[in-house]
């Protein structure tokens, strides 16, 4: 035979033959092999296992084995009744892992708009709800089920990941997308959505809505002669100003380069439009500090008023958009509102030869 093939048919010590003085042997360089009336191999389940048998014994091996897993598991029973928690979600609940056993899903879950992840139907792949904390502000969870087959027993482990991290991103993105990076105000496309929430409101409990348009005259003579960090300075020292004199309920926006605008929502009459222009305009009145350079900028204001100007978001943009084509043809530092010819002029600005 072949020097990878040992010969085992011959020799008591080869063959571990028993004498009668005594038991079996074998040689110490054979491999140990177990005889008829030895158990399989298993793994040993640690001290915390020793002595239990049948469903304990599977959930301690289970239990040690999700222990130090990074997610927080709860494994149910068929009532939704917590068996099992590991160490995360001991800190996910800011308890004992033990603590949570015996519990129900249902007190220690908001209930999800989608379907509960305990439940015997299947559930969406994750859903999302909150997890209750006793005392403490509820988390934001991220949450995933599936059917764990263990004894024969109807058992579903639970998977629950803290979400508010990726919802504090995505609220900060939402935030971004929505934010003139330059000012800090809305930027068009905040200020378009809110034109559209705040008109579905006049048509559902009545009232007006306005929509005013600033554009800064001569503007583009700052930027060529002191450079565009001059002008942007005072875009943001104007965003500044402006601040004060908007009500909390209305939308500040910068639309353009040079171009902002004013919502002005639950109006119960007109009068208040051309004074809440004014008052845009009168901003305006002193000089802008930007680079060490004292800046005196004037702008105009065109406005228009849903629904009296236009029954469409884009109607009413156009109306506003002519009325301050009409402000700038005036020489300036006014301000139009749609369908009137005379314009107002703001305080603090003199006309101009």
């Amino acid at each position: 035979m072949g020097a990878g093939h040992r010969n085992t048919s011959g020799g008591d010590e080869r063959a571990g033959r028993s004498r009668p003085d005594g038991p079996a042997t074998s040689s110490d360089d054979d491999p140990p092999r177990a005889s008829a009336e030895q158990p399989p191999a298993t793994i040993p389940l640690g001290a915390a296992e020793a002595g239990r048998s049948g469903p304990e014994a599977a959930l301690a091996t289970l239990a040690a084995i999700l222990t130090h897993a990074p997610d927080a598991l709860l494994l149910l029973d068929a009532h939704a009744t917590v068996r099992l928690a590991n160490e995360a979600a001991g800190r996910l609940w800011g308890e004992a892992p033990a603590a949570l056993v015996g519990r129900s899903l249902a007190a220690l879950l908001e209930a999800p708009a989608r379907g509960w992840p305990g439940s015997s139907e299947d559930p969406p792949a994750v859903v999302e709800t909150r997890a209750v904390r006793g005392t403490a502000e509820p988390l934001p969870v991220e949450v995933a089920a599936g059917p764990l087959g263990l004894l024969g027993q109807p058992l579903r482990l639970v998977s629950l990941r803290d979400a508010s991290a990726r919802l504090a991103r995505e609220a900060d993105l939402a935030c971004l997308a929505l934010t003139d990076s330059l000012t800090g105000l809305a930027n068009r496309l905040a200020f378009e959505d809110r034109l559209q929430q705040a008109i579905h409101r006049v048509d559902r409990f009545g009232g007006l809505v306005a929509v005013h348009l600033l554009d800064l005259d001569g503007f583009k003579r700052v930027n060529d002669e002191h450079g565009h960090r001059v002008g942007d300075a005072v875009l943001v020292a104007l965003a500044r100003r402006l601040r004060p004199v908007v009500r909390a309920t209305d939308t500040l926006a910068r639309i353009g380069g040079d171009e902002f605008a004013l919502l002005q929502t639950d109006l119960a009459t007109i009068e208040g439009v051309p004074l809440a222009a004014t008052r845009l305009l009168d901003v305006l009145a002193g000089p802008f500090e930007a680079a060490g350079l004292d800046l005196s900028i004037r702008g105009s204001i065109g406005a228009a008023v849903y629904p009296l100007h236009g029954e469409r978001p884009e109607l009413l943009w156009e109306a506003a958009d002519q009325a301050l084509y009409a402000a700038k043809r005036a020489g300036g530092g006014v301000v139009v509102l749609a369908g009137e010819a005379t314009p107002s002029r703001a305080s603090g600005i003199e006309d101009e030869d």
